[in-house]
């Protein structure tokens, strides 16, 4: 069996721009939207949080 010292380069960049996703996202805050019907989810969706999305949601008289 041969054992690879070090991970392939693009496996290592895939990694690191994993992390600084992470790290972006991070600093984000959303509104999760869902649709459910008979108890169950049916639909979701990831809104940017802003005054005009929580206006529109109605979540603004909250």
């Amino acid at each position: 069996m041969i054992l690879r010292a070090r991970p392939p380069v693009a496996s290592v960049i895939s990694f690191i721009d994993c992390i600084n996703r992470r790290e972006v996202e991070r600093g984000l805050t959303v509104i999760w939207v869902a649709e459910v019907a008979q108890g169950r989810l049916r639909h979701w969706e990831l809104v940017a949080d802003s005054e005009d999305s929580r206006r529109q949601l109605g979540l603004d008289r909250v």
